[in-house]
C-alpha cells in the first residue's frame, strides 16, 4: 500500500510540474490557458483533509471545471487514503462564485474503516459540492466554504451524510487577458 501510494504521489506532482512548465512558456493569445487553482481543504470529498487541483475548461473564472486531489487520515490506527475527483460549475462575477459539483472519491484503507461486504478495503463513495469560492480574477490567495453530502454503500446498505462541511485556502493561478 505504501508503494501505490508513492507512486501516486510522485505521479501527481510530476504531472502538475510538468504542466506548470508548459503553462509558462505562453508567447501569444492562442496559447492561452484555463485558470488553474490548487488548494488544501479540510472535510468535504476528501473526507478529513486534502491537497487539490481545480482546472476550468475554457479561459475564464467561471463555468465548467474539473478538481483532483488526494488525501488521507488515521483513525482508531486505520491508515486511509483518498482521491477526491470532482466535476464543477461556478457561477458568478467580480472574484465572487456560487460553486456546485458532483463526482466521487476512492477510498483505501489499511484496516477495516472502509471495509466492503466482499471484504475488500477499496470503496467508492459520492459526493456533491455546494458553496462559495473567492478566486481573485488576476490569480492570488483563493478561499472555498460550503457544504458536500457525501453518499455510498457499506455493511449496512448504504448512508447519506447530508451536512458534511469543507473549508479550503489555496492559490489561483491566472491565466493570460481575462
Amino acid at each position: 500500500m505504501k508503494k501505490t501510494i508513492l507512486l501516486f504521489v510522485a505521479t501527481f506532482v510530476a504531472y502538475f510540474t510538468f504542466s506548470a512548465n508548459l503553462f509558462a512558456q505562453e508567447t501569444n493569445d492562442a496559447a492561452r490557458i484555463a485558470r488553474s487553482t490548487i488548494y488544501i481543504e479540510a472535510g468535504g470529498p476528501g473526507l478529513i483533509t486534502s491537497f487539490n487541483y481545480d482546472f476550468r475548461f475554457k479561459k475564464a473564472n467561471d463555468g465548467l471545471g474539473m478538481r483532483l486531489g488526494i488525501g488521507g487520515f488515521m483513525l482508531d490506527g486505520d491508515g486511509v487514503l483518498t482521491v477526491p475527483v470532482q466535476l464543477n460549475y461556478l457561477s458568478g462575477k467580480h472574484n465572487n462564485y456560487f460553486e456546485i459539483g458532483a463526482g466521487i472519491s476512492y477510498c483505501s484503507s489499511s484496516g477495516t474503516l472502509f471495509m466492503t461486504d466482499s471484504g475488500s478495503n477499496n470503496s467508492v463513495i459520492g459526493s456533491l459540492t455546494f458553496g462559495y469560492r473567492y478566486q481573485p480574477k488576476k490569480g492570488g490567495v483563493n478561499f472555498r466554504a460550503g457544504l458536500s453530502p457525501i453518499f455510498g454503500n457499506n455493511d449496512d446498505g448504504g448512508f447519506f451524510i447530508p451536512y458534511l462541511p469543507y473549508l479550503s485556502l489555496g492559490y489561483t493561478f491566472p491565466g493570460k487577458n481575462h
